[in-house]
């Protein structure tokens, strides 16, 4: 193709030319806030990496995080507005202002009659938007989640706290059938940390040096599996067995006895090591396992005093009494939304990852619909209208981290395409002034 150079007509103060610059900036991830130092090069955004200030990050990056700048520049992005005739008909381009008339006329500021399906989100500007829209129902779903690990704090806590084991503080690790340095929203602190407590400590005297052990139990083979010292294979229905004879083998009690001899000589020598180091001992229950498992681990965990700590989630959606986790939450938004008046998605895309019995495609077909997203998916073409949303790195927002941390997203790029925010769009429907920027403010 034929490229052209040409200087700038207004040129912008404090940059030199083929000199990249950097800017703090953050995403979120499942509802988890990452910190992110951003490299854009004559204006453009061509590289990110971890923060180092970030609790999360600490200067660190993951396959995630280098991949989503990537977005900025995919061009199956959604471009513009678009609006479907009823039942997945025609596809027509349509406007922000024909939109802004439908909405006026289908949603009440209050929100009143608006039943809401949106991604995980714990960024405060977002939760202050959804206050304006008071009598909204809202409701959130992944299609995976680690919510099974708060319902088992709900459990044994009375709240649905996130659990955040302490790597580098521990000696011995084990992991139940969670694959803790791949996929998972911490797997960047997982990563660093344990690393931490993989080096050789007391090293001046080789004969006393130690470094953590890894115990694995698992399902398939994972990431954290194949960095293990002590690995059982085992099947997914004999996880809470298996933790259950753990449990018995590190108070004396009798232990289950359905475990095959296998288990049973890897669960002796892990009782023993983590005998030998309380306070320094840690359990991790992977997200698949049911929220018993997770509060059975909870349980164990504070017996042994590991280092663990839990933090409560702000900005959930959910209430604390009340609390449900996502799968339930998907069915609760499937009642609520055959009495609406309009749904809104946002940033999900339920009709491809939810179970086909919920009839969600054909709901949102009989409804005055709306989807926001990044691409124009399955759930978009089910709607009447599909957004486009814009990339964390052409707008205003905000996230916090699994300690609470609050990190500003501001925008390095204008929005390359006639795309809105989550909270610009919040913003909308609910009458609310101001640009991305006031919003954070």
């Amino acid at each position: 193709p034929a490229e052209h150079l040409a200087p700038y007509a207004h040129h912008p103060a404090n940059r030199t030319d083929g000199v990249p610059v950097h800017y703090a900036t953050a995403y979120e991830l499942g509802g988890m806030g990452v910190g992110v130092l951003a490299v854009s090069f004559d204006g453009r955004p061509i590289k990110v990496d971890g923060n180092p200030t970030h609790p999360l990050t600490q200067g660190r990056s993951d396959r995630f995080l280098q991949a989503s700048v990537l977005q900025v520049w995919d061009p199956d992005r959604s471009r513009t507005v678009i609006q479907y005739k009823k039942g997945g008909g025609e596809r027509d381009l349509s406007t922000w202002d024909a939109f802004k008339m439908f909405a006026a006329s289908a949603i009440k500021p209050d929100g009143a009659g608006l039943v809401v399906l949106a991604e995980a989100s714990r960024s405060p500007t977002i939760a202050a938007m959804r206050k304006k829209l008071s009598n909204a129902k809202w409701f959130e779903w992944e299609p995976i989640s680690w919510d099974n690990q708060r319902a088992g704090a709900m459990q044994l806590f009375g709240r649905p706290l996130r659990a955040v084991p302490q790597l580098a503080k521990a000696a011995v690790i084990v992991s139940l059938d969670a694959d803790l340095f791949f996929g998972d929203p911490l797997s960047i602190k997982f990563n660093h940390d344990f690393a931490l407590g993989r080096m050789l400590h007391n090293s001046a005297d080789a004969a006393q040096a130690t470094m953590n052990r890894l115990y694995v139990a698992e399902t398939g083979f994972t990431m954290t599996g194949s960095t293990a010292d002590h690995r059982l294979r085992v099947k997914p229905s004999s996880i809470p067995a298996l933790v259950a004879a753990l449990g018995a083998a590190l108070t004396g009690a009798p232990a289950p006895s359905k475990l095959s001899a296998e288990a049973q000589d890897f669960l002796k020598e892990l009782a023993a090591d983590i005998q030998a180091n309380k306070g320094k001992a840690v359990l991790v229950a992977g997200m698949t396992q049911p929220p018993e498992v997770h509060a059975a681990v909870a349980a164990i965990n504070a017996s042994i005093d590991a280092p663990v700590d839990y933090y409560a989630d702000r900005e959930d959606p959910r209430p604390e009494h009340g609390w449900t986790p996502h799968a339930e939450q998907l069915v609760a938004f499937t009642k609520a939304a055959a009495g609406a008046s309009a749904i809104l998605i946002v940033g999900a895309n339920p009709v491809f990852a939810a179970p086909a019995d919920l009839g969600l495609e054909t709901l949102l077909a009989s409804k005055p619909s709306i989807h926001l997203g990044v691409y124009e998916d399955e759930t978009a073409r089910a709607c009447a209208w599909h957004l486009p949303q814009s990339h964390y790195l052409e707008s205003w927002s905000d996230v916090r981290t699994f300690d609470g941390t609050v990190s500003v997203i501001q925008p390095l790029i204008e929005p390359l395409f006639d795309s809105i925010s989550t909270a610009d769009l919040l913003a909308l429907l609910s009458g609310a002034s101001g640009t991305g920027m006031d919003l954070v403010k």
